[in-house]
């Protein structure tokens, strides 16, 4: 795991398909905990006005190239085992969802 990788999340029913950031650091990451930080990842445009900040992001799912939003406000831990062990995309620009995460959390 990586911090800006995304992964799919496999601790879902079948047929379910959401996708995570990883928020989490890289000395955390390296530590091999068994434990991730993340923020899930959504893809319909009417759920991002319930939140403050969202920032997009894209991945590919099955093939398909999926334009979603990452939320950090909706950050929490998952065990390693839950995400799918090859990202399938990358966050390039992580400044900005990591001041969100640090500004809801840290100020």
């Amino acid at each position: 795991m990586r911090q800006g990788d995304i992964h799919l999340r496999r601790d879902l029913p079948t047929g379910m398909s959401l996708a995570a950031l990883v928020l989490s650091g890289p000395a955390y990451n390296s530590a091999d905990t068994g434990r991730v930080l993340f923020c899930p990842i959504i893809t319909s445009n009417e759920a991002t006005g319930d939140y403050l900040t969202v920032h997009r992001v894209s991945y590919e799912d099955a093939g398909i190239t999926v334009i979603g939003y990452a939320v950090p406000e909706l950050t929490t831990w998952l065990p390693t085992s839950a995400l799918s062990p090859q990202p399938v995309g990358r966050t390039k620009d992580m400044d900005a969802v990591l001041a969100t995460v640090r500004a809801q959390y840290f100020a």
